[in-house]
């Protein structure tokens, strides 16, 4: 199947879905817009609840101010008590306050206005009735009636009371249509509230489903990953445990070492943690320090990240014991992952052994020149020897019976000792096992001892006048 006929049937898949999470969204909306609007409206009925009781209070005080105010007045008009006298005066001080505010929270009721102008008015009339009569009145409580004009006061307080009743009735009425109105929003909010989470929980479910899929598909996928990077991890650290080459992990900036490989560390002698914090540079042979400290600093330069800058250099280390080993060296930038500073790598091969074959090598070949030139001149000497050993043995027939015949001796002797030593430069350039053997020079000497007295004879006697 082509990857065009794959997603075909992915989108035509998705179809349903979508058609669902869609009527999901619009049944979401429009219960939103019906529980927003209701829950407008139960705020409005709570609002006007909450003055409708707040009234009711204030009536119920303006209903006691009144009452008490007036028969403070009365008691203190019957019986001379001037604390029912100031308690009278505190409660009508009140009075206008009260009424003020009773005022504020029925402003918005214009089917009260009328009633809370006449309960004003008795309320002004009342206070202006009792403060016009404020002396005290000779009153016999055996009579058994009260005065006309505290009768009056008696009736003046029943009317502000029904004036006060009638509003009060008129409130609760108020306040039971506010609480039906609240119960009928309370209902509408809680079905479009029940509406709004069946169809958020649809919705979720609609959109969770494919959800969880994708995240087990992602579960699924990190676990892989994580397997597959542990298994890099164990690779990386199989070679760079078990690497023969030494690998040097250190910091662009400075050169000091980070990680290193067990190879390296066997290499200069130092364990793997005494090696961690150590310059690059310290490790390095005073001679060959420039050379790395040069190619490091051109590592740092923009435009190197993976380039090798040594790229099989050969250079000296200094062990932890201060024996040299030879090394070749490949040096490199390492690029840091995730916005991490840039590293450096070098590959450091022991190439010690090999410049101990090599010097060996050298030396043997120069030994292999110089026996080629031995026996060279070792074969051209020999045939001058055989030209003197043949010219000697007729030198000794021609003489045998004279003087010299030990002289020519000597001289066959000694072109002998000479062929003898040719045929040890011969054995020495053909690389042959030489023999040494003892000699007595005792034996040797008399006979060298004669042939060079002899020799001086001769020399003698032609020096001589007439010789």
């Amino acid at each position: 199947m082509s990857d065009t006929t794959r997603a075909g049937t992915r989108a035509r898949s998705r179809m349903p879905q979508l058609a669902l999470v869609l009527l999901a969204f619009l049944v979401i909306i429009a219960n939103g817009l019906i529980a927003l609007g209701s829950a407008a409206r139960l705020h409005d009925s709570h609002a006007r609840m909450e003055r409708t009781l707040r009234a009711l209070l204030v009536l119920k005080e303006v209903e006691d101010l009144a009452e008490d105010s007036a028969r403070d007045q009365r008691g203190y008009r019957l019986f001379g008590d001037l604390r029912q006298l100031n308690t009278y005066r505190e409660a009508r001080a009140k009075l206008p306050e009260t009424v003020r505010q009773l005022r504020v929270l029925m402003e918005n009721d214009g089917s009260m206005s009328e009633r809370l102008d006449r309960l004003s008015s008795l309320i002004e009339q009342d206070t202006a009735a009792l403060a016009a009569s404020l002396t005290p009145i000779e009153w016999g409580s055996g009579s058994g009636s009260l005065p006309s004009e505290v009768a009056a006061g008696v009736d003046r307080s029943a009317t502000i009371v029904a004036a006060v009743d009638d509003v009060i009735e008129h409130e609760q009425q108020l306040l039971n249509e506010h609480l039906a109105a609240t119960a009928t929003g309370d209902t509408a909010v809680n079905v479009s509230v029940a509406i709004l989470v069946a169809g958020g929980m649809l919705l979720i479910c609609i959109i969770v489903a494919p959800m969880r899929r994708e995240v087990r598909r992602s579960e699924q996928l990190a676990a892989t990953s994580a397997g597959a990077l542990e298994a890099s991890e164990q690779r990386f650290r199989s070679i760079f445990d078990e690497s023969p080459i030494g690998i040097v992990l250190a910091q662009l900036d400075g050169g000091h070492i980070l990680q290193a490989s067990p190879a390296f560390c066997r290499m200069v002698g130092y364990r793997p943690e005494e090696t961690v914090g150590r310059n690059l540079l310290d490790l390095i042979h005073v001679d060959d320090c420039e050379l790395l400290a040069s190619a490091i600093e051109q590592a740092r330069r923009p435009g190197h990240g993976g380039s090798e800058v040594l790229d099989g250099t050969e250079i000296r280390q200094v062990t932890r014991s201060g024996a040299i080993a030879w090394a070749r060296i490949r040096l490199s930038q390492l690029s840091g992952a995730d916005g991490q500073e840039p590293l450096l790598l070098l590959l450091i091969g022991d190439i010690t052994n090999e410049k101990r074959v090599e010097a060996e090598l050298r030396q043997a070949q120069k030994m292999e020149a110089i026996g080629q030139l031995t026996g060279g001149i070792a074969h051209d000497f020999n045939n001058l020897l055989g030209v003197i050993i043949g010219n000697a043995e007729f030198l000794i027939d021609a003489v045998h019976d004279k003087d010299e015949a030990g002289l020519a001796n000597e001289i066959l002797n000694s072109a002998l000792s000479g062929a003898d030593l040719t045929r040890r430069l011969l054995a020495f350039a053909r690389r042959q096992t030489l023999q040494p053997r003892r000699i007595d020079l005792n034996g040797y000497l008399p006979n060298h001892v004669a042939v060079a007295a002899a020799a001086r004879r001769v020399d003698h006697d032609r020096h001589e006048p007439g010789g």
